[in-house]
């Protein structure tokens, strides 16, 4: 068996390998490992509670429309009209795609708490890359001004774009604000208007006011004149989230445009007065008019750009962005305040072409992030959200989730692959979650959103995962567990069952209808319990619940494997028996009373759970299964829980709930074990004779186990004496020998079937002798059917005894059966056993 999670490698290629990129490359520390573990399994939890925020959208639309068999793409639809998610399911969508974002936010902040943020290469990753694309998409199709989802969004976009790109690149920097603010003359820095313009490009509008205002210290009226009013029309700029239509605040703007082009208009005469009062006012120096027009071309030339700049001009809003990002935002709150989303394509073209930079992917954009985020804002969600598995699986799968989700995406399957895109992701991300984290159970989840290649890679999963933990692996997770609380205080861990593995290989088969491959886990695990194989050396088979998950095995049950089973029984019955006479611990009828009763356990074990759950009353669990005088079962040191030694182990319990519903293959496994403890309880009586006769006649003996009953009848009839047993058991028996022995019919392989086992069983210690070659296991063959011949012709006698002793010989109408009468059959059959072998005759056979 198994006993460790197999790694993609140890299989055969994958059509969708792993992408160990992004937060699945190494990791540099266990912390950081286990926090992103932890993370994953956040994001598992938002990807099931889409799917069924998703399920729910179809089935009210489903009622609404009063159709059943409307297809699902349908069915999204408010109006039929491609128009994603109804209005009444989108605020879910919306808030789910929300915290999704945070859950990314959390991460970069505990990342960047442990000890090795400084060298972690998952910050930036997270804060680069993960952030922008997830917060421009959000700001883009789930913005609550994006009410039409097929990049048409009415809501003007560009206070939202702006406050996208400030949330993760803030930019200019604040201490870039205290260094010029702090200088002798901040107005004279040489950053002093580059600072200025950034701040009004990112809408930071109270920190220009503040940098103006350094300019009052200037000795000119006409200078602070002109100062206060920018301050106070900055302070006034009106901006789109505060308005309540849209109509408001492109008046409002309107009326602020013209009031700042009143300003531009007349700076160059206002800078004409200023000239003219700071040349008053340097007159201690040197040469003052060239001072005071140097101050003033240098003054004029800055807010001359500034208030172009704060007016729209859109040559000096790109000429003074950084990047594009940068001029775009600036452009939808400045240059084109009532910009849309389906207008962002047309915007950054402008831009682009302003810049002298070109869309094509590689050329002007070499970052792989910012030609997804371009994509984006061009309207190609499909081409970015597929390039984003080179970056992280995990982004591709978030992005194409929701948007196939909210429609928009087209579902259809790519021509080649006969997979869609979400798929595709899916089968990537699953597999990246098995090869980098081993979470195959969380892998299970988004497979099965994966069509038919998900289905496939389901099963190569399942069935190559361990079914029992290895001491080693056990070692491990209770290492892993804390031995103590939040207070000291020693915490209690509870023993986990043996079986967690294979049951939750088990619960995954059966939540996803995964029939074929819970038949094979249950076949495995029994084949593997029942052959005694381990590691360990001096493990031995475990029928017990090798028969458990036989019987588990869906639909109905294993037959084939019970019958192995059954057969490694009677194979470990036969070989105990065959060497009794070196055995020293128990017999091999007490070691086979034993794994039955083992079995009987289990099945009462399993039965009372699946009945009872972990219903409890007064700490002990009540049901059918429980001996009410509390008689302790006979313990094997499998460590049982307390309460499982209040089972009942009598036969009557256990009939009465089992016996009817049993397969024949263990029926016969239990009565031939009651047989045993009736011989023990009783000896070889009447009890035990009819009993055996009434299994062979019920048809539940296995073919070359008939000799061995028959034997063990006539062994009760010549140690008992009884004249009891009803005389029509007895000439079944007859018939049954007869069939089996005395043929002239039998070839050689059918008297080894039905006479070999029989030759083992009274072997008493004879088998093997440790012979080697040919001849010798011939001879030893040969050997072992003489003796069950005699054996058989011993039992022949005996019932010729009894049914002559009762007088029942001659006048039954099966004595034909002997060929004579009675007695000239018994004398007949002592004459043909002298013949064969005085010497496995006990004393006083006869």
């Amino acid at each position: 068996m198994p006993t460790s999670t197999p790694s993609s490698s140890s299989r055969a290629t994958q059509p969708y390998p792993p992408a160990t990129v992004g937060l699945f490359a190494p990791s540099t520390s266990d912390e950081e490992h286990e926090l992103i573990q932890k993370w994953l399994g956040e994001q598992h939890t938002f990807f099931l509670s889409l799917a069924r925020i998703h399920e729910e959208a179809i089935k009210e639309a489903r009622r609404d429309t009063g159709s059943k068999w409307k297809r699902e793409e349908d069915l999204m639809d408010d109006d039929g009209e491609d128009d994603g998610p109804s209005s009444l399911h989108l605020p879910y969508y919306t808030r789910l795609f929300h915290l999704v974002i945070q859950s990314n936010r959390d991460l970069l902040e505990q990342l960047a708490e442990t000890p090795s943020a400084s060298t972690s290469p998952y910050l930036p990753h997270l804060s680069r890359v993960l952030l922008p694309i997830l917060t421009l998409a959000q700001t883009l199709y789930l913005s609550p001004n994006a009410t039409d989802l097929q990049h048409a969004g009415e809501g003007i976009i560009g206070e939202e774009l702006l406050h996208w790109l400030n949330s993760y690149d803030l930019a200019p920097t604040t201490e870039q604000g205290r260094e010029i603010a702090a200088s002798d003359e901040p107005y004279l820095h040489a950053n002093y208007w580059d600072y200025i313009l950034r701040c009004t490009l990112r809408g930071f509008h109270s920190t220009v006011g503040t940098l103006l205002a350094t300019l009052l210290s200037l000795p000119s009226k006409s200078l602070k004149t002109l100062v206060a009013r920018m301050r106070e029309l900055i302070k006034a700029l009106p901006r789109s989230t505060e308005f309540k239509t849209e109509v408001q605040f492109k008046a409002a703007r309107r009326d602020f445009h013209l009031k700042l082009m009143g300003i531009l208009a007349s700076l160059e005469a206002v800078m004409d007065e200023v000239q003219d009062e700071l040349t008053s006012s340097f007159e201690d120096r040197d040469d003052p008019e060239e001072e005071a027009e140097d101050l003033r071309l240098s003054l004029e030339a800055g807010l001359r750009i500034f208030l172009e700049v704060l007016a729209g001009n859109r040559e000096r809003v790109v000429e003074a962005a950084e990047d594009w990002k940068e001029a775009l935002t600036a452009w939808g709150t400045l240059v084109d305040v009532g910009l849309k989303r389906d207008g962002l394509a047309d915007a950054l073209s402008k831009i682009m072409n302003l810049r002298g930079e070109a869309l094509e992917e590689g050329t002007a954009l070499p970052d792989k992030a910012e030609q997804i985020m371009v994509k984006m804002i061009r309207g190609d969600l499909a081409g970015a959200a597929g390039s984003t598995t080179a970056l992280d699986p995990y982004l591709a799968q978030v992005l194409l989730d929701f948007s196939t989700k909210l429609r928009l995406l087209d579902e259809g399957a790519e021509s080649e692959e006969q997979v869609t895109p979400l798929e595709r992701a899916n089968l990537v991300y699953s597999n990246t979650l098995l090869a980098t984290h081993g979470l195959w159970r969380i892998a299970m989840d988004y497979l099965s959103e994966a069509g038919p290649s998900g289905t496939a890679r389901m099963s190569q999963i399942l069935l190559g995962l361990p079914l029992l933990e290895s001491a080693d692996d056990k070692k491990k997770r209770l290492a892993r567990q804390p031995t103590e609380d939040e207070n000291g205080e020693e915490i209690i861990v509870e023993e986990v069952d043996e079986f967690h593995l294979t049951e939750s290989v088990l619960e995954a088969c059966s939540t996803f209808g995964l029939e074929r491959e819970a038949r094979a886990v249950c076949r495995k695990l029994s084949l593997h319990l029942s052959s005694g194989a381990s590691q360990d050396e001096q493990a031995t088979p475990r029928f017990g619940p090798a028969v458990i998950y036989a019987l588990r095995s869906p639909p109905r049950g294993d037959v084939a494997v019970l019958k192995t089973i059954k057969g490694r029984m009677l194979e470990g019955l036969l070989d105990r028996k065959s060497r009794a006479a070196s055995a020293t611990s128990s017999t091999a009828e007490e070691w086979f009373i034993e794994e039955v009763t083992e079995i009987k356990r289990w099945l009462i074990k399993s039965a009372r759970r699946d009945a009872l759950g972990d219903t409890q009353t007064d700490g002990v669990q009540q049901g059918p299964f429980l001996n009410r005088t509390k008689r302790s079962l006979a313990s094997r040191g499998d460590g049982f829980a307390e309460e499982d030694q209040y089972l009942l182990d009598d036969e009557e319990e256990f009939n009465h709930h089992f016996a009817q519903s049993l397969p024949p293959v263990l029926l016969f496994l239990t009565n031939l074990a009651r047989f045993f403890k009736i011989k023990q309880e009783s000896g070889n009586g009447p009890l035990s004779i009819t009993f055996l006769l009434e299994l062979l006649n019920a048809g539940l003996v296995d073919g070359d186990w008939t000799s061995v009953c028959l034997y063990e009848i006539g062994e009760a009839l010549q140690r008992s004496g009884s004249t009891a047993t009803e005389p029509a058991l007895l000439y079944d028996s007859l018939r049954l020998l007869e069939s089996i022995s005395f043929s002239a019919s039998l070839s050689e392989e059918e008297e080894e079937f039905y006479l070999g086992k029989l030759g083992i069983w009274t072997a008493g210690g004879r088998r093997g002798r440790g012979e080697a070659g040919g001849a010798a296991m011939v001879e030893m063959k040969k050997e072992r059917l003489d003796r069950a011949r005699r054996c058989l012709q011993t039992f022949r006698l005996r019932v010729a005894m009894a049914l002559g002793v009762g007088g029942l010989g001659s006048s039954s109408g099966n004595s034909s059966i002997f060929g004579t009468d009675s007695t000239t059959a018994v004398a007949a059959t002592k004459s043909g056993l002298t013949a064969a072998g005085g010497d496995e005759m006990m004393d006083g056979e006869i």
